[in-house]
């Protein structure tokens, strides 16, 4: 049994160890060492209780957001040739007033205007293509924003869950170690026998192993709680072997 144990252990230290290194991006290959102080005095703060930090950090979100400012820039570029060309024009002429004046070579200025009907026609088209692509971004967006919704309640509930089983199993070690002390008084005292005692001692290591277990799975879930509101770098100082 205590094999048993130990083999779960390794185990869910891999599955760790691969979630940790999938969330921070980093080589697959990547092993992460793990020291007992820092396990044990890890304190778990800004904990997020809502969206707005998702909403806020989350850089899917944020590039579609560009998207969606660079189709409307596209939409009022492709309008503006729905828009005459304006231009000063100007040049030489004969003015000539019968009986009153006549000039040579007068010039004159003004505003031209005109208007380029092919370009127009097909930049109809640019358009409804740009506000296609407009829509779709948007599109996206919304679909994109319910899903981090979706992703950052259920880390939620995962991470209070993970909290409420850390209680257990700690209940559950203190439990066991003062059995362990009970059982192990009687054999002393002659009151119970080997079976006994080795029992109690076996359901005090698995007890102790379910509640390290068990913080280590508290620890993942605050970590995937940062990961999908798009703040488990700040958390991290990451240093290289």
């Amino acid at each position: 049994q205590i094999q048993l144990s130990l083999d779960e252990t390794n185990n869910n230290l891999k599955i760790i160890n691969f979630y940790l290194v999938t969330l921070l991006k980093l080589n697959p290959n990547t092993k992460l060492e793990i020291r007992e102080e820092d396990f044990a005095d890890f304190q778990m703060t800004n904990v997020p209780t809502n969206d707005l930090p998702a909403l806020e950090n989350r850089k899917d979100l944020e590039a579609l957001r560009f998207q969606g400012k660079a189709s409307e820039a596209t939409i009022k570029i492709a309008k503006g040739s729905y828009y005459p060309a304006i231009a000063i024009v100007g040049g030489y002429t004969a003015l000539e007033l019968s009986n009153v004046i006549t000039v040579q070579n007068a010039m004159n200025i003004g505003v031209g205007i005109s208007y380029d009907l092919s370009a127009i026609l097909k930049n109809g088209t640019l358009v409804k293509l740009a506000e296609s692509k407009y829509l779709e971004v948007q599109n996206s967006e919304s679909i994109l924003t319910d899903y981090i919704k979706i992703q950052v309640h259920k880390a939620i509930e995962d991470y209070d869950l993970a909290l409420k089983q850390s209680v257990v199993y700690v209940e559950a070690e203190e439990q066991s170690t003062e059995n362990y002390r009970i059982v192990k008084d009687k054999y002393d005292n002659g009151l119970s026998d080997t079976n006994d005692l080795l029992e109690a001692d076996v359901e005090q290591l698995s007890s102790k192993i379910n509640k390290a277990l068990a913080r280590a799975n508290t620890i993942q879930k605050y970590y995937e709680l940062l990961s999908v509101t798009g703040q488990l770098s700040q958390t991290f100082n990451i240093a290289q072997k």
